[in-house]
């Protein structure tokens, strides 16, 4: 009986190492994801800020009608 529960034990204390790897493994997916996530978001506040940029140099006015240029 003894060995049985011995066996039984280094079973779930195997299975429970290879969930906590598993788990791991997760969790370091997810901080990647996140880096990139946030890489994306900065990515897109800078482009806004360009955005906002040029609509501020222009009215809409001016770029609806403005001449094109002659030849």
């Amino acid at each position: 009986m003894r060995k049985e529960q011995d066996i039984t034990l280094a079973t779930l204390l195997e299975a429970m190492q290879n969930l906590n790897a598993k788990i791991d493994r997760m969790e370091n997916r997810l901080v990647e994801q996140v880096v990139e996530v946030k890489e994306d978001v900065t990515t897109v506040k800078e482009e806004i800020a360009q955005l906002k940029q040029h609509k501020d140099q222009y009215s809409v006015k001016e770029i609806l009608f403005r001449q094109p240029a002659e030849s």
